[in-house]
């Protein structure tokens, strides 16, 4: 499963704002091909945020093309390299509580095991 931090667009900022530059990055999420919903393994409702919204299929915008949900965030810095490095790091702390939860999730399912199917005939 890829999940993507990628920064989109840098541009300037106007003079009332912090900072000089502007850096636009995006949170890329797999999604269910012809179906737009986030890859089950990632829905984890509520108890999940990224980017301020929980993680239903729904979170974010859909790129129906490529088969992904984005969510866009904007970071500010004197330089685009400073606001560059600045939006890697917010796109990697809002996704910690996914990558958390992923694995914790994966640690339950091998702890279950595996279901194998049985029959049992009972003559009378």
């Amino acid at each position: 499963m890829k999940i993507e931090i990628v920064l989109t667009e840098g541009s300037f900022n106007s003079p009332c704002e912090k900072g000089v530059v502007k850096v636009t990055g995006e949170i890329r999420l797999p999604a269910k091909q012809g179906l737009g919903g986030l890859v089950d393994e990632l829905v984890f409702g509520s108890k999940v945020k990224l980017l301020g919204e929980s993680l239903y299929d729904t979170w974010g915008s859909i790129n129906w093309k490529e088969s992904y949900r984005y969510k866009t965030f904007t970071v500010s810095g004197e330089t685009f390299a400073e606001a560059s490095k600045s939006a890697i790091e917010v796109g990697k702390q809002a996704l910690e509580p996914l990558i958390e939860a992923v694995e914790e999730h994966r640690k339950k399912l091998k702890r279950v095991g595996s279901f194998q199917s049985k029959r049992v005939i009972i003559q009378v």
